[in-house]
């Protein structure tokens, strides 16, 4: 890879070689390391479960407020049905959107 970094497109890779650069630590180093990548995926598997919970809760509240929405809504609609004004009204809306969707 740094032969192609210099020598650009006319690079041929003619041998490769993997290796585990842990294999060339020494005990202490590595499981420094290794600590610090536990650490790490705490650190971030911490914060999904806490935003997992937040997401869980705010659908919660979405559910209560949608179900709290159409009660009240009942509600108007009940108050309201007998009121010819507001059944005028709700008609033109209805024929409204019939146009707007036919077209």
């Amino acid at each position: 890879m740094y032969g192609k970094e210099t020598e650009g497109e006319n690079f041929e890779v003619t041998e490769a070689y993997w290796f585990d650069p842990s294999d060339y630590l020494d005990e202490e180093l590595r499981e420094m390391l290794n600590n610090k990548i536990k650490l790490s995926v705490k650190l971030w598997f911490d914060k999904y479960v806490s935003i997992n919970k937040e997401c869980e809760e705010l659908k919660t509240k979405l559910q209560l407020l949608e179900l709290e929405a159409s009660q009240i809504a009942a509600g108007i609609k009940k108050s309201r049905l007998d009121d010819p004004v507001v059944q005028t009204v709700e008609k033109e809306v209805f024929y409204y959107f019939l146009l707007q969707n036919k077209q």
